[in-house]
C-alpha cells in the first residue's frame, strides 16, 4: 500500500529536477514478491508439520525472579511502531485502530509502564494515556519449533507476560472514555539485548498474536 505514494513522490521529484541528468530509476517487480500467511511463516520454524501441535512449556517465575527479569527488559522496543494495530470493538465489531506513542518503564518498578497513544474509532481520533502493569512473568519454550531456527533468528529466551491496564481518553472530547482490562503479551529476547514481540507459538497466553 505504501509503494504507490513512494512512486508518485519519485515522479514529482523527477519533474522538479528534469533539467538535470538523472540516473536510471530502479523499479521493483511487486508481482515477484513472495507473500506468506501467518500460519505459513510459523510452519517454516516447525520441526515437523505432519505432527499435531504440542502445548508450549510454561514456567511461572516467582516475584523476585520476575522483577529481576523485567529489570533487564524494555517493552518500548517491542511495542512502539510507525503503524497502528487493528482490532474490533463493540457488538457491531467495528474496526478500531491503536498506536502507542509512549511506553516508558517506571524507574523503580520495572513491571509498570506509563503509556500514551492514539486510537481511531469511526471518524473520531482520540489521545489516551494510562498505566500498564505486568502481574505475572513466564518463561516458555515451544517444542514444535526447530531450536536451530530460533538461534539463527538470534532469540535467546521467550517470555509470556500477563497483567492489566487502564487507559483514559482525552476528557475534552464528547466521546471520551476508559479502556481497561487484562492483557497477555509474548516477547522474545535477542542476543543483542533488544526485545521483539513473539508471534510464532499458538498455545502461549497471547496465542501467537504478539499481544492481546
Amino acid at each position: 500500500m505504501r509503494l504507490i505514494p513512494l512512486l508518485l513522490s519519485a515522479v514529482l521529484l523527477w519533474h522538479c529536477q528534469s533539467k538535470k541528468v538523472q540516473p536510471p530509476v530502479e523499479t521493483v517487480d511487486v508481482t515477484a514478491m513472495v507473500r506468506m500467511t501467518h500460519k505459513e511463516a510459523t510452519d517454516t520454524l516447525r520441526v515437523d508439520t505432519s505432527q499435531p501441535m504440542a502445548p508450549v512449556h510454561l514456567k511461572m517465575l516467582d516475584k523476585a525472579a520476575a522483577q529481576a527479569v523485567l529489570a533487564g527488559v524494555d517493552l518500548k522496543q517491542a511495542v512502539l511502531a510507525d503503524w497502528p494495530d487493528n482490532g474490533f470493538y463493540g457488538e457491531d465489531r467495528r474496526r478500531i485502530e491503536f498506536i502507542f506513542t509512549g511506553f516508558d518503564r517506571h524507574p523503580e518498578r520495572p513491571g509498570v509502564y506509563a503509556v500514551k497513544g492514539k486510537n481511531r474509532y469511526k471518524t473520531t481520533i482520540s489521545n489516551f494515556e494510562g498505566v500498564l502493569e505486568i502481574r505475572e512473568v513466564y518463561e516458555f519454550s515451544d517444542p514444535n519449533l526447530d531450536t536451530s531456527e530460533i538461534y539463527d533468528m538470534q532469540f535467546r529466551k521467550m517470555l509470556a507476560l500477563t497483567g492489566d491496564f487502564r487507559f483514559h481518553e482525552d476528557s475534552s472530547l464528547r466521546t471520551s472514555g476508559l479502556f481497561a482490562g487484562t492483557f497477555k503479551m509474548d516477547i522474545g529476547l535477542l542476543e543483542d539485548g533488544s526485545t521483539q514481540l513473539w508471534f510464532f507459538s499458538e498455545s502461549t497466553p497471547a496465542q501467537g498474536c504478539g499481544y492481546r
